[in-house]
């Protein structure tokens, strides 16, 4: 693989010098993720993002921090989770939902790790919002069906028809 320890190294030095250099930082914010230093990435990927909101010229390296800013904080839930770490997972996701609110596959997460831990009341809680940031029908359709499954196992059978009704493509 990569060195990475170097990379970071080099990187921190050349945004230190420049921090409105966003292509350094978005090279030092991967190596610092890829290393597992998930706080220096997380924050320096921030760092990236808020330029972005500042001035329409760190648009697009704003666009890709907040790509990975997403993904390895998906890893991140993804790992809390499968320690069963419920809370641990939760707080990384609903972190991230609160930067970016339309996060497909932050809001997927959400619902399989509640699937997962049977917590029907988190998945109704995020169910409608978890469908509506899906752009592909059949993935919109996996969340209507966690949700259907979850009004179902707490027996309520008149929202969870409503929401079956609404899976209407995918393998569900």
């Amino acid at each position: 693989g990569k060195d990475y320890a170097n990379a970071v190294e080099s990187f921190a030095k050349g945004y230190e010098a420049n921090p409105k250099d966003s292509k350094i930082a978005l090279n030092l914010a991967k190596s610092y993720s890829e290393l597992g230093d998930t706080t220096n990435g997380f924050k320096t990927y921030r760092e990236i993002i808020a330029l972005g909101d500042g001035h329409s010229q760190y648009a697009e390296d704003a666009a890709a921090a907040k790509n990975d800013l997403a993904y390895y904080m998906s890893l991140e839930a993804s790992k809390a989770a499968e320690a069963k770490d419920f809370n641990g997972a939760y707080a990384i996701i609903e972190s991230l939902l609160k930067s970016d609110p339309a996060n497909a596959v932050m809001h997927m997460l959400l619902i399989q790790t509640a699937t997962n831990q049977k917590n029907w009341d988190k998945i109704i809680a995020g169910g409608e919002a978890a469908a509506a940031a899906q752009t592909a029908a059949d993935l919109k359709s996996d969340v209507y069906f966690y949700l259907g499954a979850a009004y179902q196992n707490k027996e309520n059978k008149p929202k969870a028809i409503e929401a079956y009704r609404k899976v209407t493509s995918g393998r569900n």
